[in-house]
């Protein structure tokens, strides 16, 4: 996806307020903090267990029906939490438009759903909201939400004292002004529990507390997973992934969120990227004093997405360099989607690989968003297949090529769409990387050792299976 397409996609996200079908240009900000005036928008609707409802990360597009297949898109952008979009040109003066004025189609999809809401006439005086309606959703493919359970919690999030809702317990900001000497002073430590469909927080002291919890709530339990989010993530989001899709791997092992202060706003790259740096000595601080209790699970297991990788990455190779002495220890390390530099982290593999049973990294071809990021930063991501992808001959180590289960516009969320993905997933965590011919169901070997490829999907998964490869 060329550059300016993305850009054209983060400023969707910046539209908050409807309008009326026909009105003067709405002006919004790019990732660039370049103006751009939005020329349609509007809210996807779906109609899923008979309840209409917004639909997230749905991709709507304009096409031009003059042109032939492959150039008929003009401008593709995504559907936001509350299910909006909006399709934006640089405001008048710039000299080029993403959109040129004329007659287009408005087409809305959502995995194997398509709809379209009609003709459209761009011009750059006015701002169109066209909302559409895919009518009943059958979710093909992927992998359904399971009930919530109990989930942990460790943040270093600026916290909203007095609330008691998953959804405002914390800021998407961090603490500024300074504190109590010590890292415990920046965090904030909790669980949830199920109450019907809500989860009820209950805030906790130290992680202490939380090693205390689960040993009353998982008697039994041998590990540990700790999820860390990517970038643009709100408290709420992670932590219901968490406390769902993460807890239908193994119902008996815990899971903990570790929630860094993420802007939730898909302008502030930058300011994620600096509070995800800020964050580094708090997660492995929380990890070191994880590991040293020693009621705590032997084993910890780790799954980081996207930017969390760096702090997975950056605590890793700290115990390979440092060696501290802890009770437990790391076992399986999954990185999905990493938007890492691709050299720091393939060169971080040998190290890495010394203090973890197992290292395990999805990536894809497909992933727009990490190319987006390569633009930015000038270098190749480490889960962008393909680009700089020197993959190490290291035995505890699988680098996996996912690209055939793209499933969203980003193609950047597919280990959370795919339930071919989420199998394999619970695979590593059982049993641990593949070595020689033992490969698992739906790989094949790559073109170089430690490499592996999915050519197959489960069944059940045909809608991530063919919006990838019907490209």
């Amino acid at each position: 996806m060329r550059l300016l397409a993305v850009i054209a996609f983060i400023s969707a996200c910046l539209a908050s307020t409807l309008i009326p079908a026909y009105a003067a240009p709405v002006v919004v900000r790019d990732a660039l903090q370049q103006l751009r005036d939005v020329v349609v928008q509007g809210t996807v609707y779906g109609t899923i267990d008979g309840k209409r409802e917004p639909i997230r990360g749905a991709s709507v597009e304009l096409q031009d029906p003059h042109k032939d297949a492959e150039h008929r898109t003009v401008a593709s952008v995504v559907t936001d939490a509350m299910g909006r979009y909006a399709i934006s040109n640089p405001s008048a003066g710039s000299g080029y438009y993403d959109v040129p004025a004329g007659l287009y189609e408005l087409v809305g999809t959502y995995r194997a759903n398509r709809s379209s809401a009609g003709t459209i006439e761009i011009s750059f005086s006015q701002t169109f909201t066209r909302n559409i309606d895919f009518g009943a959703i059958m979710r093909r493919g992927g992998a359904a939400p399971p009930n919530p359970s109990v989930a942990f919690f460790v943040t270093d999030r600026l916290p909203n004292v007095g609330s008691n809702s998953i959804d405002t317990l914390f800021q998407n900001a961090r603490l500024i002004d300074p504190c109590a000497p010590g890292p415990n002073c920046m965090m904030s430590y909790g669980l949830a529990t199920t109450n019907g469909p809500f989860l009820v927080p209950q805030r906790l002291s130290s992680v202490a507390d939380i090693v205390s919890q689960i040993r009353q709530r998982f008697p039994s339990a041998t590990s540990v997973l700790v999820f860390i989010h990517g970038y643009n993530q709100d408290f709420a989001d992670p932590f219901d992934i968490g406390a769902t899709w993460l807890a239908s791997f193994d119902p008996t092992e815990p899971v903990i969120v570790y929630s860094w202060a993420s802007n939730h706003e898909v302008q502030k790259y930058i300011d994620d990227e600096t509070n995800n740096s800020w964050g580094q000595d708090h997660f492995r601080d929380f990890m070191l004093s994880l590991m040293s209790d020693p009621r705590s699970p032997k084993i910890v297991n780790v799954f980081a997405h996207s930017m969390g990788n760096r702090l997975a990455l950056g605590f890793l190779d700290y115990l390979a360099s440092a060696k501290p002495q802890t009770t437990s220890s790391i076992g399986q390390a999954i990185f999905a989607a990493p938007d890492v530099d691709s050299a720091t982290f393939f060169e971080a593999i040998p190290r890495i690989a010394t203090v973890a049973q197992g290292l395990t990294m999805y990536g894809s071809d497909h992933d727009n968003a990490l190319r987006l990021s390569r633009d930015l930063h000038g270098h190749c991501r480490a889960g962008l297949v393909g680009c700089d992808y020197a993959v190490p001959d290291v035995a505890n180590f699988n680098a996996i090529d996912a690209s055939m289960f793209h499933c969203d516009l980003l193609g950047h969320g597919y280990w959370l769409s795919s339930n071919t993905l989420h199998d394999d997933i619970v695979a590593v965590l059982e049993t641990g990387v593949m070595k020689g011919g033992a490969l698992r169901p739906n790989l094949r070997a790559g073109p170089s050792p430690s490499s592996y490829i999915f050519d197959s999907a489960a069944p059940g998964d045909t809608s991530c299976e063919a919006e990838a490869t019907g490209e």
